[in-house]
């Protein structure tokens, strides 16, 4: 049984092309196609502006990675939801972000297979919106 549901972020169709059945999922409307190496930086300055970005699977984490939760504006934005246990690099995904300004400092940490460096004061930050 299926149920109705009104607006959502994103969808998926059933495609059947020659027999087999592949599932083709889509992003949600206004998303910004990252790669691995996609840095919040170009939208500095724009606090408390969301942007929701979809990176591919197969992804290489990058050591560019400062702050936990809060992080700073130049890091890989998909190894930094890797941080945060959103996506997986295997996989990719969707990640929405808000722009926040700079801070004084960055906790750095290890979690999932990532380590987040620390970091003194910084010009922008960005954190992931839930």
């Amino acid at each position: 049984v299926s149920q109705g549901y009104g607006g959502f972020a994103g969808s998926f169709v059933f495609v059947n092309s020659g027999g087999s059945t592949t599932i083709v999922p889509t992003p949600p409307a206004n998303t910004i196609q990252g790669t691995w190496a996609t840095q919040a930086d170009t939208y500095r300055g724009k606090n408390g502006q969301r942007f929701t970005f979809v990176f591919p699977g197969n992804g290489t984490v990058s050591s560019r990675v400062w702050g936990t939760d809060l992080y700073t504006d130049d890091c890989s934005i998909a190894s930094a939801a890797v941080h945060a246990g959103l996506i997986t690099p295997q996989n990719g995904g969707v990640v929405t972000i808000e722009i926040r300004p700079g801070a004084g400092s960055y906790q750095g940490s290890t979690r999932n297979g990532v380590v987040s460096q620390g970091y003194g004061g910084f010009a922008g930050s960005f954190v992931f919106v839930r």
